[in-house]
């Protein structure tokens, strides 16, 4: 792994670096270049794996330069910060008896995402009180916020914004029968001496079929490394798992998310990940290849996304579940929503 330094290159030079650090808690000698430490940097916190990599090289005796201490260091601060957001938000969540979850906020943990969701089975008006009690203020979403029935707050000293998601789950809040499920088979974590409530791991899974892949361009080292770890610890009710995602209609969401994961698994190391049984319960074929550019693992994602929006449209029709598919229906209003508010921030700026 030992390279010589390149700008144009070093990002794409950490990503497989990152995964055997990570997954084997082992790795070759490093660069001592600035170049490759600050695309290690850039990489990892892109990723969100920055200060589980800073913990995996502290274990092995490797010290990195200042200015790579230093970027973690502000990490760390800012993944505290919201950790405590996000527990005020749990902490009070309970004292008014809402019922909710946060899907996504602890996955990764010590790491934490930009943002933090909030799943919750409430109307709007109940969570009036929680809102006020926590000093939150409402930012104006977009349309796509709108179609998936979330709303965005800021909270006071919280450095990301708070989604929450009123009884709904997906890109256009397709799946709303499934987060009532979701939050029933709730599981407690214990994160610096508080607990919060977060999804099982069966239910964690298919979170990445519902999530991951449909309306995305990547996927983060992040959910790389969780998906490895759950697959091969081999604790997964596979039974719960496929016939959730057939009921909700993500075995095509799923089965893409699980087959770039075996496609990188494989070039690390040997043997697939999903079971043979599973296998013929998912389409794990045709989704072209996954490879890692521009600091992420990149797909083909229109060719993915259109399929994803088909098979998820006919699923839905199939199952009868008309409010699922008119939902679904307003994928291409959306990504047009998309593009024109891409194009004007491009004119802005």
């Amino acid at each position: 792994m030992r390279r010589r330094a390149d700008p144009r290159s070093a990002p794409e030079a950490v990503g497989e670096l990152l995964l055997r650090l990570l997954l084997e808690g082992a790795a070759a000698p490093l660069s001592a270049s600035p170049d490759f430490w600050d695309s290690l940097l850039q990489v990892a916190c892109g990723n969100a794996v920055l200060l589980r990599t800073a913990a995996s090289l502290e274990r092995l005796g490797i010290d990195g330069p200042e200015r790579f201490v230093a970027g973690v260091a502000i990490e760390r601060e800012r993944a505290q910060a919201l950790v405590a957001g996000v527990q005020r938000v749990s902490r009070v969540c309970s004292e008014y008896r809402i019922a909710h979850l946060f899907p996504k906020a602890f996955q990764h943990y010590p790491d934490m995402g930009r943002d933090a969701d909030l799943l919750v089975l409430a109307r709007p008006g109940e969570l009036v009180p929680v809102l006020a009690a926590l000093g939150a203020v409402t930012n104006p979403g977009g349309f796509s916020d709108w179609v998936a029935a979330t709303v965005r707050y800021v909270l006071p000293g919280c450095p990301g914004p708070l989604d929450v998601q009123y009884g709904t789950l997906g890109l256009v809040g397709e799946h709303a029968g499934y987060a009532a499920q979701l939050v029933a088979n709730r599981a407690q974590m214990v994160i610096a001496d508080a607990t919060v409530v977060v999804p099982a791991v069966d239910d964690q899974l298919l979170l990445q079929g519902v999530q991951r892949i449909f309306g995305r361009l990547s996927l983060r080292l992040a959910d790389i490394t969780w998906a490895i770890g759950a697959l091969t610890r081999g604790r997964l009710n596979w039974d719960y798992v496929v016939r959730t995602a057939q009921r909700i209609g993500v075995t095509q969401g799923l089965g893409c998310f699980l087959s770039y994961v075996e496609q990188i698994h494989g070039r690390l190391f040997s043997g697939t990940l999903v079971p043979t049984t599973v296998r013929r319960h998912l389409p794990l074929r045709g989704w072209g290849t996954i490879e890692f550019r521009d600091g992420r693992y990149r797909f083909p994602a229109l060719r993915v996304n259109v399929r994803l929006s088909v098979g998820g449209l006919e699923a839905k029709l199939a199952r009868r579940d008309w409010a699922g598919a008119a939902r679904l229906s307003l994928v291409p209003l959306l990504g047009v929503a998309t593009t024109l508010g891409r194009l004007s921030h491009a004119r802005a700026r």
